[in-house]
């Protein structure tokens, strides 16, 4: 078996096989052999399908014979591991291709280089082998071509390698373009061998958006496909990437695996600040946003023109920093402009290979460590060396490119970085000139710099003086910021307009286009809106210039390019020779408010929260201007609103007045508020405003999109608006977009760690540490989509601005730093972050952090992260809380940790003096501070606190060095710490400046409360100008370790000074007692140096706290009163003058007082505005001052005052010793002198002051850090210079907080009480003496103490003395209780205190008076006292109610006849208590004065009434006059039993009711007996008038037990003479008999057995009156009596006295006169089998029972009978139905009405009992001057549903006449009965001549069914009179189809207007019936009507009257209608 190769030198592809002579021959299918052959090589390159072909021939290679393989087709792949494998490579050398690389670029030319790894040929067809080139999506593919030879790549190579694909060619293949797809189809017989060189240059289009080198899908792919030799499916090969130079070989930047599409850089510009040809302080403003995110680590490159240096610092490195502040303002909603984030390096480089010339670096390389934003702006400037020259193509070689981490392109400037960016300007950059014109020789001047509102409204700018160095000929070119609008109309140029200046503008117009410039050109063509143009002109150096020129200002500040003007000589000019000139001009601020921010600290929905709102104005805002603040749609501002302070900001405004207003939607409901800030007193400075304030959240959740077309580009925005006083704008409006309002989170959380979770996650709580903080969070709703989290912390907190590498939220104990938890297994209860819940990036600004976290996170889940934090805040913030936002939800605000430091600390020198060893003073220095952590105490497990002072400092030893502290203290409020048993405290023995104390005892260190602790330092030997910082820490032990460290801070020290040579204070001798005066107090001092020489200085003493230095201020006395100011209440005090002299101590800034004269108290007034003064009044007895208070000019006036003036005071007896007097006289405040020496006034050097001066000693003496005299004297400059200290003298001091308390329950005077004493000693003591001053009659005869360890010792009539343990400085464990102590007469009271110990006085205070005692209450004496019920005072109303007594839990009147013994004046208040009685809240209080007589006079008062009603107070309104009785009247509520005991308790008040009362009765009033309830129930079924009414009867007696009881019925009422029980009594009835007693309407019952013990019920019957009582007379009561007497009583209301439903009597009112009455009404009873029905009248009234006298019975059932003698009186026959009817008669009026005149219907039944009855119907008043005989009705049908004529008959009998007592009659109206129908189209026929006008005097009303007849045409017309005579009026109805209406009664109404409201009188005729015979003849209208008239007579109708007749008629009334 042997290899041969078909090719020469080739592989040995051909195995040769000889077979063996012993085989057995192949013969056929039959005989075969199978040859195995192993260990084959496959080829390094790949193949596709193919078979193996084979031949065999005889040893001598004759006979051959061939074929192929069968089966399986065999192929390989090219593999990456081969070693010629497909390779394809994308050609990336500069220069070479992809010279169209931004987004959206179009025939871009890109070059490939391929090398297939097999061999590619097409066996049979076109297309059998192919291969694939795939771009990226988003690539549209255009066209494929041969590489020119040219490229770079190809350097100087032969050959150079660059195979074609001859496509389209004669053998060559076809090229196929789809989409992103590059196919290379090879034609048959083509063949492309493996690892031949390919290039191919692609045309295509880019992808419209950005593709960075580094996104994932940014690949491109070859994939090689074939169907090999003679297959039918194609293979393919896997898809190959690209690879870079890398894998070529070749050098660095050639190759690539893929290219970035680069995004555009947008709003890019560029502006110089110096133009001139090499200037080397240019200053360049460069602007620009990005399109893509840089990622972190990128960078942007500047690329500048050749020679242009950017390397200002050698040897290549720029300068770049942030544009000036206003750039990066917030306007309109957004910050537009923002710097760089984070340049950490900016590196200069050449852009050309070669080198740039002279060494100069054009490129400018920016490394930014966070990622540039898209949707941002930047801006910043970049110092640059200008080149030398000019060249045009300077224009368009600016560049600026950002590249991310990789050094990957990813945006660059599209066309260049333009100069001007705004809209039509040219996109060429600035250029160079020979000379940078100065700013200051142009002025700018603005008719206005608000923002314009409208293009028909614009701003003017005027550039004056232009002035030039030297003449010159150019061009000129304007340009205002972008935004800004030049306008070359109206354009002013003329010298003359222009004020200074000497010669018209030689450009004369400008240019900007030809819109505006019709009928001229220009070469440049149109130019933006922000630029003019001139032609050359020549301007000269001797002229002054100027122009104006309309000006648009935008409405908000520039930000996106430099704000100045740019004003160019020579613009167009393409050599520097051209280019004379160039100037910029910055431009003022627009006015326009800006940076308005508002943060919220919450945006959960419906939340309460802080909202800071943070603005900038350019304008201030006057006093009545406003601030208002509009929120959006929901938010709620407070009504009453107020402003706090933002952390970190400045102060929010004090002088403004905040209220909220409403805001409306366009339909007018109200849908929020807006803030209003008025300033009050004075204005609102322009600038930066910032505030917080409260805000409620809108209550639904909302989001707030971006992108939107708002002023604020947002959903939500908030505005703000400055406004004067006329409500006009001051600045443009701001505008700034809202926050959504999002649910709330479940849970959001800091975690709080123990110690090993701190140690294992490096948590550091301290300030200004670095610190690792956890935080939990919980979602109530999975989210739907990807997003930002934003936590947020308090101000201080300071996060890294990459938060990405301090994130943690992985669980990795094997690596620790990884973990959230640290080393620590992950906590139970939390989440494991989802995996597809990546951390993409996380940004932080200060203490709020963004991460960006793909999608996975679910509900319901604890999810824990942890986050380095850099740096906390160095003290606690103001708001410590932190809130979680994530997709649509948010926590609410959770507290964070609060820092280990004190807090409150402060650090307090007693002396800066240094020291020497001759004189070694102590330094007593106070520290105050509020720990944070606990320390712990005790013997084995307490803390320690140390206190590092700077080097130099030693602490004060009682010893050596090291040893125990001195005299120290630490205390707590009143609480102090016992040396040695509570604190032990040690100097350092190494370090002396330590000290430690260690909590030995049962004292710790509480966490948050207030410690000063004072410790003895000496100072340094040496003066130090600055003080070094103290250090105070805390640690959990002894041992001061780290590991037991817990607050730590540093405290600011003082400097040390040198010591005065000498000073000295001279303590007096004796013993020293508070208050003393001490005089000639001797002081002496000197210094080293001359004091004064260099401009003067002053000279401060202090003395210790309590001393007085000042002189004892006087003041003058008046009687009057205090104008305005600030009033300070001091207590009770002796006179004026010892109230100045406290004013004086107390309130040293006062400047008027006032005491009282009569309550002794004095008041200190500060900035009183002055005096009310009614007399002069010298210091005098106060009876005198009450005399004259009380009558004169100064009658009513019980006050004294006076005033003081607040100038420097002197000093209390100063006096000079010595011969050195000092150069000034010192002045003296408090405990201070000081002596201010002017220039030229001096000390000389040790010359030795001395001088005297007297003091008070204070009332205690000093505490140790108060007790140094020390002095300090400063130069002019006020620098100290010298200081020193001395300790001063021991004060026996006084009692502290004194108070000696009336406790007793009797308080007025006469009474045994008790005294409650209570003081802070000074001194241990163990005996306590009580002396009482005033007023007399105190007695301590039989006092006694009834408290454990305390003993009267001894007793005299005014004092008593105690033992008792006394602890100095410890307030008394208990207060002193003396009982039996007899109280004086009423008046202040007043003591003095002593404490002995053995014997020895400890302490005393000499005088407890004022508001430290009390006064003693003036007796109350009760004369008479009464309990009435409320109806007492109306007998006649209610008879019986009266004389009962009242009852238990009920409404009474109690009355009082007091005497006052202390006097009750004009505003005092008296109270009144009596529990368990209470006082309604109407209650009131009736006060009269009794004179001898006993006449009561009126004292007005006003009452309220105490919460609940215990109580009752009232206030009077005159003074009481002491020697009368006085009566109290007031309304109770009685209480809950029959005896209460209650106490009636009076006192009196003055100013408050607190603490004592004036006056009091001590409760010495006797209580009160009532009587039980008694419940009663009346039930009643329906009942009428004059009806015997069976009414149930029950009775519940409750506690009254009665044995007989009383029944009153209302008056009307009558029992029956008999009994008035209904029922039969039986065995067991609980009532035996009824029976009246006296007067009908009561009645007594009898009851069985024991009287009533329970509820009974008895059935009584009573006559019911005819009307019912009002509500308050319509009572029923019961009273209950037992033994003779009342026990209780009750009432319950009565029944109602139900009345017929609707009765009406109508007739006419005609006087003495004969007419038809018609009677109406309606019941709801029926009469079964007839009964009677009766119509009561007045007597003067006469009836008729007689048809032709008008009776008839319509609608009632059959008359059996009818009785005209009394009324009328209807027996009926028939059954009654419920419902309505009616009847007339006939009636004979009298001549008059009657006084009473009112009728009666009743309806009884059968047995004459009354069923239903209607009484004291008021009847129809009788008219004079109407004389009408009744009406007379006429029909001609009555035949169902016939038309019928009516006619109705108006007789007059005398004439009516409108000037008689009738009046006039201007109307009549007929109304018809229900069911008939109207017909209005005929009208009224007036038949008779009723006079009526000529038209118009009839109008019909179909739905009323009436008819109404004018008499004159308007009200004013004055009626004619109607003759007397017969009137028919006719009209048409339609009569009803079934049967006539109940009530068929026809009215005719007589009116006394025309609208018939005004009635005159109402006539009633009785209807017909249908089938009546007819009266008139169907077309009778005219002739003779036969009518039934009175008498029967038969009336003809008469010749019509030409008189006028006017009349009024109501419509009728029907059943249905009826009132």
């Amino acid at each position: 078996c042997l290899g041969e190769s078909v090719v020469v030198r080739g592989s040995r592809n051909v195995i040769l096989i000889r077979l063996p002579n012993i085989m057995t021959e192949i013969y056929g299918s039959t005989v075969q052999h199978t040859v195995r052959i192993s260990e084959l090589s496959l080829p390094q390159l790949g193949f596709f399908g193919t078979r193996l072909a084979a031949q065999i021939s005889l040893f001598d290679d004759s006979r051959v014979h061939y074929t192929e393989s069968s089966g399986a087709h065999i192929w390989k792949p090219p593999r990456s591991t081969d070693p010629q494998m497909t390779i394809a490579s994308i050609v990336t050398l500069e220069g070479d291709g992809d010279d169209k690389p931004f987004s959206g670029d179009v025939g871009n030319k890109l070059y490939l280089r391929l090398a297939l790894g097999a061999s590619l040929r097409a066996e049979l067809t076109d297309g059998d082998a192919s291969f694939q080139v795939v771009l990226p999506v988003g690539y549209t593919c255009q066209n494929v071509e041969p590489v020119p030879s040219s490229l770079q790549v190809f350097e100087s190579f032969v050959p150079q390698g660059r195979g074609s694909l001859h496509a389209g060619k004669a053998g060559g293949g076809l090229w196929s373009l789809d989409a992103n797809t590059f196919e290379f189809r090879l034609a048959a017989g083509m063949l492309i061998p493996a690892n031949t060189p390919i290039f191919l240059e692609l045309a295509v289009d880019n992808p419209v958006t950005p593709l960075q080198k580094a996104f994932v899908l940014n690949y491109w792919t070859l994939t090689l496909l074939s169907r090999g030799w003679y297959r039918k499916s194609v293979q393919s090969t896997p898809a190959v990437r690209m690879v870079d130079d890398l894998a070529l070989g070749a050098a660095e930047g050639w190759y690539s695996t893929n290219i970035p599409v680069r995004g555009r850089i947008s709003l890019v510009s560029v502006q110089p600040s110096n133009f001139m040809a090499g200037a080397t302080n240019n200053v360049l403003n460069i602007f620009f946003r990005p399109e893509q995110h840089s990622g972190y680590s990128g960078t942007v490159l500047v690329a500048a023109p050749l020679a242009f240096n950017f390397a200002t610092l050698v040897p290549d490195k720029c300068q770049v920093f942030p544009l000036e502040g206003s750039y990066y303002r917030i306007a309109g909603g957004k910050q537009h402009t923002h710097f760089l984030p984070i340049v950490t390096s900016c590196i200069s480089d050449c852009s050309f290979l070669s080198g740039c010339p002279d060494a100069t670096f054009n490129r400018a390389r920016l490394a930014i460590k966070n990622s540039l934003e898209p949707e941002l702006l930047y801006g910043f400037s970049l110092k640059i060396i200008n080149k030398a020259d000019y060249s045009a193509d300077d224009e368009i070689s600016w560049s600026i490119h950002t590249i991310d981490s990789t050094s990957f392109a990813l945006d660059a400037s599209y066309a260049g970085v333009p100069f001007n960016p705004a809209i039509g300007a040219s996109s060429r950059s600035w250029g160079l000139y020979q000379k940078h014109g100065n700013a200051q020789d142009i002025g700018l001047q603005f008719s206005s710099l608000r923002p314009t509102p409208s293009r028909q409204a614009l701003a003017a700018i005027t550039l004056f003086p232009i002035r030039f160095s030297a003449s010159l000929s150019a061009t000129c070119r304007l340009i205002a910021p972008e935004g800004f609008e030049l306008s070359p109309v109206d354009f002013i140029y003329d010298y003359a307009s222009i004020a200074g200046a000497t010669a018209s503008w030689p450009g004369r117009e400008p240019w900007q286009s030809k819109q505006l410039s019709p009928g001229s050109d220009n070469p440049h063509g149109d130019q933006a809106l922000n630029v003019l143009l001139w032609d050359e002109a020549m301007y000269l150096n001797s002229e002054k210039y100027g122009f104006t020129s309309k000006l648009f200002i935008p409405a908000l500040p520039t930000s996106i390019v430099t704000a100045a003007v740019f004003l160019e000589f020579g613009w167009d000019g393409s050599k520097l020779l051209d280019r004379p000139l160039a100037y910029a001009l910055p431009l003022p601020h627009v006015r326009a408010i800006v940076n308005f921010t508002i943060g919220y600290q919450s945006n959960v929905v419906g939340l309460r929260h802080l909202l800071s709102v943070a603005l900038e104005t350019t304008t201030d805002v006057p006093i009545d201007g406003e601030v208002r603040v509009t929120a959006p749609v929901g938010f709620v501002f407070e009504e009453s609103c107020s402003l706090f302070d933002v952390p970190g900001e400045p102060a929010a405004p004090t002088a403004v007045k905040c209220k909220a207003l409403p805001t409306y939607a366009p339909d007018g409901t109200k849908d929020g508020t807006a803030l209003s800030l008025l300033p009050s007193t004075e204005i609102l400075k322009s600038g930066r405003l910032v505030f917080a304030i409260i805000v409620r959240n809108p209550s639904v959740p909302r989001a707030n999109r971006g992108g939107q077309v708002t002023s604020c580009n947002y959903q939500e925005c908030w505005f703000v608006l400055t406004l004067n006083k006329n409500g006009v704008d001051l600045d443009a409006e701001g505008t700034t977009p809202g926050f959504p309002i999002q649910v709330s989170m479940p849970e959001a959380k800091l975690l709080d760690l123990n110690y090993y979770d701190r140690l294992a996650t490096g948590r550091n709580d301290r300030p200004e540490r670095p610190n690792n903080l956890i935080f939990s969070f919980t979602l109530a709703e999975r989210p739907a989509t990807a997003g930002e989290l934003v936590l947020s912390g308090p101000e201080g907190f300071v996060l890294d601005e990459d938060c990405l590498p301090g994130l943690r939220t992985a669980d990795n104990i094997y690596q620790p730093d990884q973990s959230v938890f640290g080393s620590l297994p992950w906590a139970p209860g939390y989440a494991h972050w989802e995996a597809a819940a990546q951390i993409r990036w996380c940004a932080s600004d200060g203490p709020t952090a963004r991460m960006y976290i793909e999608l996975g996170l679910r509900a319901s889940r604890a999810y824990v992260f942890r986050i380095l934090v850099v740096s906390n805040p160095r003290v606690m913030p103001q708001i410590n809380q932190w809130t979680i936002e994530y997709v649509g939800e948010s926590s609410r605000p959770f507290e964070g940790f609060t820092l280990w430091t004190f807090t409150d600390y402060a650090l307090i020198p007693k002396t800066t003096a240094q020291v020497d060893d001759g004189v070694m003073i102590p330094n007593a220095v106070t520290l105050r501070f509020r720990p944070n952590k606990e320390v712990q105490a005790g013997p084995v497990v307490g803390g320690l606190l140390r206190v590092t002072a700077p080097t130099g400092f030693e602490g004060v030893t009682q010893g050596s060095v090291g040893g125990s502290c001195t005299e120290f203290s630490l205390t707590s409020g009143q609480d102090k710490f016992v040396i040695g048993g509570d604190v032990l405290c040690l100097v350092d023995e190494a370090r002396g400046n330590v000290v430690s104390f260690t909590f030995v005892g049962s004292k710790r260190l509480e966490a948050g409360k207030m410690y000063v602790l004072v410790v003895q330092y000496y100072n340094p030997r040496s003066s130090a100008r600055i003080g070094a910082p103290w250090v105070v820490a805390t640690f959990s032990d002894a041992s001061g370790a780290l590991e037991s460290a817990l607050d730590s801070t540093e405290v600011i020290g003082f400097a040390i000074n040198p010591r005065a040579q000498r000073w000295v204070v001279q303590a007096p001798s004796g013993e020293q007692h508070a208050g003393s005066l001490i005089t000639d107090v001797g002081i002496e001092m000197s210094f080293a140096e001359t004091v004064g020489s260099n401009g003067g200085g002053e000279i401060h003493i202090l003395a210790p706290a309590g001393f007085d230095l000042a002189a004892p201020m006087e003041c003058a006395p008046e009687t009057g009163s205090v104008i305005g100011g600030n009033s300070k209440r001091l207590g009770m005090m002796d006179s004026l003058q010892d109230c100045a002299q406290k004013i004086w101590q107390v309130y040293p800034e006062a400047n008027t007082a006032s005491w009282n004269l009569e309550t002794r108290i004095c008041y200190a007034y500060i900035v009183a505005n002055g005096l009310n003064v009614c007399a002069s009044a010298s210091e005098t007895v106060r009876v005198r001052l009450l005399q004259e208070a009380s009558s004169g000019e100064c009658a009513g006036v019980r006050t004294q005052v006076c005033t003081f003036s607040l100038a420097d005071r002197g000093c209390h007896a100063y006096a000079v010793r010595g011969s050195q007097p000092p150069p000034v006289s010192p002045t003296c405040e408090a405990n201070r002198m000081v002596f201010r020496l002017s220039d030229g006034e001096i000390v000389p050097a040790l010359a030795i002051i001395q001088f005297v001066i007297t003091t008070r000693n204070p009332p205690i003496n000093p505490d140790l850090v108060d007790s140094f005299w020390t002095m300090e004297q400063y130069d002019y400059n006020m620098a100290l210079k010298y200081s020193s200290a001395v300790k001063g003298w021991h004060v026996i001091p006084a009692l502290t907080q004194v108070t000696v308390l009336l406790t007793g329950v009797f308080q007025s005077s006469g009474r045994r009480s008790q005294l409650t004493l209570n003081f802070v000693p000074v001194s241990d003591a163990d005996e306590l003496q009580v002396i009482a001053l005033n007023p007399y009659g105190f007695n301590f005869s039989s006092t006694n103490v009834m408290q454990s360890g305390r003993a009267v010792t001894k007793r005299v009539e005014a004092s008593v003395s105690i033992s008792m343990i006394i602890i100095g400085g410890v307030p008394l464990a208990t207060p002193l209780v003396l009982e039996n102590v007899v109280l004086p007469g009423a008046g202040h009271a007043e003591f003095q205190l002593r404490t002995f110990s053995s014997t020895f006085k400890a302490d005393e205070v000499l005088r407890v008076a004022g508001d430290s005692t009390f006064v003693v209450p003036g007796r109350i004496g009760v004369v008479s006292q009464q309990l009435q019920t409320i109806y007492a005072s109306q007998p006649l109303v209610y008879p019986n109610r009266a004389v009962f007594k009242p009852r238990v839990n009920d409404v009474a009147v109690a009355v009082f006849q007091l005497r006052f013994g202390a006097e009750v004046l004009a505003e005092d208040i008296i109270t009144v208590t009596a529990l368990p009685f209470l006082f309604p809240a109407d209650s009131e209080l009736h006060m009269s004065a009794l004179d001898q007589t006993g006449v009561p006079l009126t004292v007005p008062t006003t009452t309220t009434i105490v919460a609940g009603g215990e109580g009752m107070r009232a206030t009077m309104k005159q003074t009481l006059d002491r020697a009368l009785v006085h009566s109290l009247k007031m309304t109770v509520r009685t209480g809950p039993r029959v005896a209460n005991q209650e106490r009636w308790l009076f006192k009196t008040w003055r100013g408050s009711v607190q603490g004592l009362p004036l006056n009091t009765n001590d409760g010495d009033a006797l209580s009160f007996d009532l009587v039980q309830g008694v419940a009663l129930s009346i039930i009643v079924g329906r009942v009428a008038p004059r009806m015997l009414a069976s009414i149930d009867l029950i009775v519940d007696p409750g506690d009254a037990r009665p044995t007989q009881l009383v029944l009153y019925a209302p008056t009307g009422y009558a029992f029956p003479l008999g009994s008035c029980i209904k029922d039969k009594i039986l065995a067991n009835s609980k009532v035996l008999s009824c029976s009246r007693l006296g007067v009908a309407n009561v009645v007594e019952l009898q009851l069985a057995g024991a009287g009533l013990q329970v509820a009974a019920q008895t059935k009584i019957i009573v006559q019911v009156p005819d009307l019912q009582e009002q509500a308050g007379l319509n009572t029923w009561l019961v009273e209950a009596i037992a033994g003779g007497k009342s026990v209780g009583w009750g009432e319950a209301a009565g029944f109602q006295i139900t009345q017929m439903d609707q009765a009406r009597v109508i007739f006419g009112g005609t006087p003495a006169m004969r007419a038809h009455v018609a009677v109406i009404f309606r019941t709801t009873q029926g009469l079964f089998g007839g009964g009677v029905l009766q119509l009561s009248s007045p007597e003067v009234f006469k009836f008729s029972c007689r048809e032709t006298e008008g009776f008839s019975s319509l609608s009632l059932p059959t008359v059996q009978n009818c009785d005209d003698t009394e009324g009328i009186l209807l027996v009926l026959n028939d059954t009654m139905a419920p419902g309505e009817y009616c009847f007339t008669a006939g009636v004979t009026n009298p001549a008059f009405s009657p006084a009473e005149n009112t009728f009666s219907i009743i309806l009884m039944d059968g047995n004459r009992k009354v069923v239903d009855a209607k009484m004291k119907i008021e009847g129809p008043r009788i008219v004079q001057g109407l004389y009408l005989r009744p009406l007379i009705l006429a029909f001609s049908s009555t035949m169902p549903l016939d038309q019928a004529e009516i006619q109705v008959t108006l007789w007059v009998q005398a004439d009516l006449d409108p000037l008689s007592a009738l009046g006039p009659v201007r109307a009549l109206q007929i109304a018809i009965p229900e069911r008939y129908t109207l017909i209005t189209r005929l009208g009224v026929q007036n038949l008779d001549g009723l006079p009526t006008p000529e038209s118009g005097w009839n109008q019909l009303y179909y739905a009323e069914r009436l008819v109404r007849v004018s008499f004159v045409r308007s009200l004013s017309e004055v009626p004619r009179a109607i003759p007397a005579g017969q009137y028919r009026l006719s009209f048409q109805v339609r009569l009803p189809e079934f049967w006539m209406p109940n009530v068929n009664i026809w009215l005719l109404s007589l009116c006394g207007d025309l609208s018939c409201t005004n009635l005159i009188s109402t006539l009633a005729v009785k209807g017909f019936y249908l089938n009546d015979p007819a009266t008139l003849a169907k077309e009778g209208a005219t002739g003779a009507i036969k009518t039934e008239g009175v008498g029967g007579l038969a009336i003809r109708r008469g010749a019509s009257s030409k008189a006028v007749l006017v009349a009024c008629l109501v419509f009728a009334v029907t059943c249905a209608t009826l009132p």
